[in-house]
């Protein structure tokens, strides 16, 4: 199967009325975090930072953490705060041997494959680096399209007006979608739309008030779509 590529308009046309639509995050929800992917992205974005601004590597990393608490991702606080090339920027932090952290899960597979509906990725990372890391997992047949940070123009999770562009490329109501995501923040825009909304967390951290299901690994999805 090939992905669907929703940010060239090749969404397929949206899925029938009667079917809920997944939305499922990538790194640190698909894998766990304990992979140390996102790790190794994270590393990265500090190098850029370091070599963009001239700052010494712990302090990049500062500015990294600050751009995250700001705007829910390090990638847009550099995309707006930094003079960059946005294609080079995404290419070299991406550009990882996703293979060297992840291998194919027959226990995901089969978690997606139980569930009804149709299954799409909303992620911040590029669509070419999504597809990487969806072939290691030996999942990728399992959705039928990505939402990615080109398909917002560059603008990603929590911006509002991207989960609003996120209902339209589905043809579906918002009260149809279930949104799996490991931050919460990016939970706010996707409960305040009518998402249903489902947190993805490790630990027994109280929800916000936004969060209406709490799971602590992605088998917890089964309860809620019985």
């Amino acid at each position: 199967m090939t992905l669907a590529c929703l940010t060239c308009g090749e969404a397929g046309g949206p899925p029938p009325a009667a079917s809920p639509v997944w939305l499922f995050d990538l790194d640190n929800t698909l894998y766990p975090a304990s992979a140390g992917l996102m790790d190794a992205i994270s590393a990265r974005i500090g190098e850029f930072i370091s070599r963009q601004l001239n700052l010494p590597t712990t302090l990049a990393h500062s500015v990294r953490e600050a751009y995250y608490g700001r705007y829910g991702s390090s990638v847009g606080g550099v995309l707006r705060h930094c003079q960059v090339d946005a294609g080079a920027f995404l290419k070299f932090i991406h550009d990882l041997p996703v293979e060297n952290y992840l291998s194919p899960n027959p226990r995901l597979v089969q978690l997606l494959e139980s569930l009804p509906g149709y299954k799409h990725l909303f992620t911040n990372a590029p669509a070419d680096y999504a597809r990487r890391v969806l072939q290691a997992l030996g999942v990728e047949p399992q959705f039928e399209g990505i939402l990615d940070l080109h398909f917002g123009g560059l603008e990603g999770k929590p911006s509002p007006a991207v989960y609003e562009k996120v209902l339209a490329a589905l043809g579906r109501p918002a009260s149809a979608c279930w949104f799996v995501e490991d931050t919460a923040v990016n939970l706010i825009p996707a409960k305040a739309l009518g998402f249903r909304t489902v947190w993805l967390t490790p630990d027994g951290r109280t929800p916000p008030a936004y969060v209406e299901y709490v799971i602590h690994d992605l088998a917890g999805l089964h309860a809620i779509a019985a």
